[in-house]
């Protein structure tokens, strides 16, 4: 049996260790500039089930990371934290001051690991579990500062987890000008979008006062909570109304859906006359409204991690199985030529076609230009006209 020289063997080794670390090499996002960079594809993550690894350990590992392959990196609803790593080499001859926005406002702990000249790493600790005060930026979302030196390549680390929201990123690029522009841009069309919600439920309140008609009621009520909720899950809320208390923020999601739905529920039994036109409907509504209260009572003490997972799940389902039960009464009654049913069902239709274009976006399948980003608002906006026209019309 021949044996290979002492020589070769010591080439192979070093062939193979070579080309092992360039296979594993974390591809840097050579930079000019950062202006609304989205840097997700260059990302790469690793799962830490356990919760044990540090920082130490994981700039010593190159096997295990996994490439993401979009703008955006969504691990859903998981009890795992998650190390991230990227490279940024500055191409310029000059410093750049930029901002590292996650577009996500609804994350448990964000641990951001800054390189310094020394080779050491700043932390930077945050998260919607901790008062708003903590955060590197003042932002509704989590935002980091980062300083790049003039032809110069650093590794940057993160680690994310939560316990009680979805665990999801859309990483951007930003310097200070886009990042302001960027805020500016937001602020404008949520300020369209909550000063006309405000509009719509101050007049339907006052037919309400005038006309005494319960369903005006329901539908201002409606309206107002969803608003509660919008600000929530954009972290609005959060940033302006309870900063100190992250207990709401991370429940508040889980209060108020319960309460949008009683109230839409309540609207649509109304609004369709269900009672009299559909009465299975009616009755299964009436069952739906009475799992909301017992939810709505016993969700915000749900403490334990598993009965958490179970809420979140829940909340979700019984919604989607909500609305679908209240988008088949519709479509029967459009059938039977009930006309309020043809109001409901246009808003029903582009309120989910706007979510849509939103889940697409999400998923980078679409670009993330303002009409896009702004569907889902667009598309409530639309919504609630479609059904101030179908109760003005229901009524004459």
């Amino acid at each position: 049996m021949q044996t290979l020289p002492i020589t070769r063997i010591r080439i192979l080794i070093f062939l193979l260790l070579f080309f092992s670390v360039n296979l594993y090499a974390l591809e840097p996002i050579v930079l000019e500039n950062c202006n609304n960079l989205a840097v997700g594809k260059y990302i790469e993550y690793l799962e830490d089930r356990d919760k044990i690894l540090e920082l130490e350990e994981i700039q010593k590992r190159e096997m295990g990371w996994t490439r993401s392959q979009k703008d955006s990196v969504h691990f859903g609803f998981t009890t795992s934290r998650y190390w991230l790593r990227f490279a940024i080499q500055n191409s310029s001859v000059n410093s750049q001051d930029c901002i590292l926005d996650t577009a996500f406002s609804r994350i448990d702990l964000i641990e951001f690991f800054h390189p310094l000249e020394d080779g050491s790493y700043k932390m930077i600790q945050t998260g919607d579990t901790y008062p708003y005060s903590q955060r590197d930026v003042d932002h509704i979302n989590f935002a980091f500062k980062i300083n790049l030196k003039p032809n110069n390549t650093k590794i940057f680390y993160m680690n994310v987890s939560s316990k009680y929201n979805v665990t999801n990123l859309d990483p951007v690029l930003h310097s200070n000008e886009s990042f302001i522009k960027n805020i500016r841009d937001q602020a404008m069309v949520n300020g369209l979008f909550y000063g006309f919600m405000i509009i719509m439920f101050f007049y339907n309140l006052a037919l309400f006062v005038q006309l005494k008609e319960i369903v005006y009621f329901y539908f201002s009520a409606f309206m107002f909570f969803y608003v509660i909720y919008f600000l929530g899950i954009q972290g609005t809320a959060y940033c302006y109304f309870y900063p100190n208390f992250p207990w709401i923020q991370n429940r508040d999601y889980q209060i108020t859906i319960p309460i949008v739905l009683f109230f839409s529920t309540l609207f649509v039994n109304t609004f369709l006359d269900l009672k009299t036109r559909l009465h299975k409907g009616y009755l299964i509504n009436k069952f739906i409204l009475i799992i909301l209260v017992i939810w709505f009572l016993i969700n915000p003490f749900l403490v334990v991690d598993y009965f958490l997972k179970f809420s979140f799940h829940f909340t979700n389902t019984f919604l989607l199985v909500a609305l679908a039960v209240t988008f088949f009464n519709s479509i029967y009654l459009a059938f039977k030529k009930f006309r309020p049913a043809y109001f409901y069902l246009a808003a029903w239709v582009l309120l989910l076609l706007a979510s849509v274009l939103r889940l697409l976006q999400t998923a980078s399948i679409l670009p993330a230009n303002p009409l896009v980003q702004s569907s889902v608002q667009i598309g409530v906006s639309f919504t609630m006209v479609l059904l101030s026209l179908g109760l003005a019309d229901k009524l004459n």
